[in-house]
């Protein structure tokens, strides 16, 4: 990694702009949509692929008040004029210096709307319209169509490797999404309206793969059920101390794929083989069944997964316990399961950029359906970047253990900065020690 790349790194951060970005917006989805749609999506002032990139650039921009995106749309349709009225004048001088020729002249320019060549208002209102009539499935076929960049060769033993997490957002406050995100029993004088989001990131990439939202008292554990739409059978995903239950190692067994997770509390577990030292083989048995199963999810009484216990490097006071299906020893070494597990934090680092850097932490719309299309576009813009990123700074030979460790390696001397950099470029001043079990019980001291 060279310092030029660094530079293109900053550079990057302080000149994002919507060029950038609506390079790789997949336009020919849109299309598609209204050929599909007929006469329904048809040409506007406002039509569908300049209403995502306004979206877009409220999404990037400081300002995310509709004026300040109705004044980039006047601006874009000023240029627009300008550039056709340049055409206009550039074909006329070419038709006064070529030779008359016999017959009706050809067409030499595409029409345009009559309205986009006069004055465009900045009055919001018809931008606001325009935004209530995007049609939800249509940005969900754009972000679902916008690729993560070598799903198939950056892989951990053979596994694609997800992480999992949720975080909330708050909401303007009026009484259709008060009623709609503060159900009763939560205090509803007590704040503003929260939206509740299950997330699912990439780990090579950074990028959001998929996205549950749902209401302040939803369960997590209902969202992330829902989430396995978008895994693929042999996945790895990664998760803190809530998806270290019975129900959760049960139930993504059952769907073909792998999990490690921090663990929570002291469990009623008997050891049944022992693979190394503080690496064991334990048995769980169910007590309840959650709320979250349906009656076609089978839990059987018992499961057997691996406990891996080791001390925090960064704080030897602590101890951490993961749990773990993977429970081949000879082909997941434990160390290479902590190794991996550490990981985990990308997607803090992930959440914290689209919600305190990107400003996603406040939802501006009104409704809820309008709620759906903001987080959507949000989506959207967060994943190009994350995509333009991988493009612009991956090595062709860099998997994401070696990636990080050169970029760590090489930013750390670079114009004597006091930077924290992650594998994917993403700088931070100070290195979050992220959270820490409590000690674990006597009883872990068997192993």
């Amino acid at each position: 990694m060279q310092r030029e790349h660094f530079e293109k790194i900053d550079f990057m951060k302080s000149n994002l702009e919507l060029s950038l970005l609506t390079e790789y917006l997949p336009l020919n989805v849109i299309d598609e949509y209204k050929k599909e749609h007929g006469k329904k999506y048809r040409e506007r002032l406002y039509p569908l692929e300049i209403i995502v990139q306004a979206m877009l650039f409220q999404a990037i921009s400081d300002d995310k008040s509709e004026q300040n995106a109705v004044l980039f749309l006047s601006e874009y349709y000023h240029a627009l004029q300008q550039n056709y009225q340049n055409k206009i004048s550039e074909l006329t001088e070419q038709s006064k210096l070529s030779p008359k020729k016999r017959g009706r002249p050809l067409k030499k320019l595409i029409k345009i709307q009559k309205s986009k060549l006069s004055e465009v208002s900045v009055n919001t209102a018809s931008y606001n319209e325009a935004k209530q009539r995007m049609p939800l499935e249509l940005l969900q076929k754009i972000v679902k169509s916008i690729e993560i960049p070598g799903v198939e060769n950056n892989l951990w033993h053979g596994h694609r490797v997800l992480i999992a997490d949720g975080t909330n957002l708050d909401t303007y406050d009026n009484k259709e999404l008060r009623d709609y995100f503060m159900p009763n029993g939560v205090n509803k004088n007590a704040s503003l309206p929260i939206v509740k989001i299950e997330g699912l990131i990439d780990l090579y990439t950074g990028m959001i793969v998929d996205i549950e939202i749902d209401n302040y008292r939803s369960s997590e554990s209902r969202m992330f059920k829902s989430l396995y739409r978008s895994i693929p059978s042999g996945s790895i995903i990664l998760g803190d101390d809530l998806y270290s239950s019975y129900s959760h190692l049960c139930y993504c067994i059952s769907q073909g794929c792998e999990i490690i997770a921090q663990g929570k509390h002291e469990r009623n577990e008997k050891i049944i083989q022992v693979l190394g030292e503080n690496d064991v083989i334990v048995e769980w048995h169910i007590s309840k069944r959650p709320a979250w199963f349906t009656d076609a999810d089978v839990l059987p009484k018992t499961m057997q997964v691996r406990r891996i216990i080791f001390t925090d490097p960064r704080n030897p006071k602590y101890k951490l316990c993961l749990y773990s299906t993977l429970m081949n020893p000879q082909k997941y070494k434990a160390v290479d399961i902590i190794a991996l597990f550490t990981s985990r934090w990308d997607i803090e680092i992930g959440f914290r950029e689209i919600k305190t850097v990107m400003k996603m932490e406040h939802l501006r719309s009104k409704s809820v359906a309008m709620i759906a299309k903001e987080i959507l576009s949000y989506w959207i813009a967060y994943n190009i970047i994350r995509k333009i990123m991988n493009m612009a700074y991956t090595m062709d030979d860099a998997n994401f253990f070696s990636l990080r460790e050169k970029l760590q390696i090489e930013y750390s001397n670079y114009k004597n900065q006091l930077y924290n950099l992650d594998k994917l470029g993403r700088s931070y001043i100070r290195k979050s020690p992220g959270r820490y079990a409590k000690n674990p019980s006597e009883k872990a001291k068997e192993t």
